[in-house]
């Protein structure tokens, strides 16, 4: 893995670019933190986490060194102040995912950052509710179909009836 730019916010030392097939992810070898792009944080509130990117946070979760600050839903190293955006350095704000008692930090112009386990915790929520949300569209689909079927069928009842009348 090589080095970026990126600083993490809580550790304070450089990202790790790690290859994944969506091209490459930044990591805290560290603290195990992660940071996504807007585009790649949008994949993941879509459900759409690729295996391998999941393994991979995972894999840097479970490697964290012991006693670093930035592990699960442990507060920024220095208290309440807000972390800076890998990107531009600006503080990030804190939103907090109520479902599953997660803040992640993020900066509307650049992407999200998601701490030790944070990553895989948001992505299976995710996942999970993408499949309920398709499950109820097949089913809602599944139920205008049959409308769809009904009203071809009287239709062509009505068709039939008023064409026999016709041929009289």
């Amino acid at each position: 893995m090589e080095t970026s730019a990126q600083s993490c916010p809580v550790c304070r030392v450089p990202l790790l670019l790690a290859p994944v097939d969506t091209g490459q992810m930044p990591v805290c070898g560290y603290c195990g933190g992660t940071w996504l792009d807007n585009a790649r944080s949008q994949r993941v509130v879509k459900g759409l986490v690729s295996e391998q990117e999941r393994a991979l946070a995972a894999q840097v979760s479970a490697q964290t060194v012991p006693g670093s600050t930035g592990s699960y839903r442990t507060p920024p190293a220095s208290g309440d102040e807000a972390r800076p955006c890998p990107d531009c350095a600006k503080p990030m704000a804190r939103t907090r995912i109520a479902e599953i008692g997660i803040e992640l930090d993020a900066c509307p112009a650049h992407g999200t950052w998601f701490d030790a386990r944070e990553l895989v915790a948001v992505a299976e929520m995710f996942a999970l509710k993408s499949a309920a949300d398709d499950a109820e569209v097949a089913a809602f689909k599944q139920e205008l179909a049959k409308d769809r079927r009904r009203e071809v069928m009287a239709h062509a009842g009505f068709g039939a009836r008023t064409l026999g009348r016709l041929l009289r």
